[in-house]
């Protein structure tokens, strides 16, 4: 109800799903590949993303986003001569 004049209210009915924040299953590195692994729901869409500094303003895709179908998804990813590299998983 608000404060006008006259008062008007209004009322509606709605359905809240919350989902759990992903969370990284496994990490893995063979030679100069290194494999991300997570738990997808389905229907939710995943991106990993990278910088090479914390502190550079934007992260960088690693690929294109995933589409979760209730099982695991995992990426891998070469990390060549790359020194050092911040990763992160998102849901865009």
């Amino acid at each position: 109800t608000d404060n006008g004049t006259p008062n008007l209210s209004a009322t509606q009915s709605f359905t809240v799903t919350v989902f759990p924040v992903p969370q990284l299953g496994a990490l893995a590195q063979s030679g100069t590949n290194l494999t991300f692994s997570w738990l997808a729901l389905t229907g939710q869409t995943y991106q990993v993303q990278y910088k090479y500094d914390l502190s550079d303003p934007a992260w960088t895709p690693l690929s294109a986003p995933f589409n979760g179908a209730g099982g695991v998804l995992s990426f891998t990813n070469s990390i060549g001569a790359a020194p050092r590299r911040f990763f992160r998983l998102v849901v865009p």
